[in-house]
């Protein structure tokens, strides 16, 4: 596990569409195994960039929902 968020990028243009994903998701919903939303952003001439949320995918949980965890 990554303490830092796990990414996908797709694309290389100079605007980025940042993706994130709900509840039981993660990355991998927006990629080509999933619904091709990555693939379809980068070929309009964009950066499309997906997250893992921590505890999500390769993402490390943050631990207790505390204020400074969460910052």
């Amino acid at each position: 596990m990554s303490a830092l968020p796990t990414h996908l990028i797709v694309g290389q243009g100079p605007d980025a569409v940042l993706l994130l994903h709900g509840i039981g998701g993660g990355k991998a919903l927006w990629d080509e195994t999933g619904s091709g939303t990555v693939q379809a952003i980068a070929a309009l001439g964009c950066r499309a960039v997906a997250l893992d949320l921590p505890g999500y995918g390769g993402s490390a949980a943050l631990g207790p929902p505390t204020l400074a965890a969460m910052v």
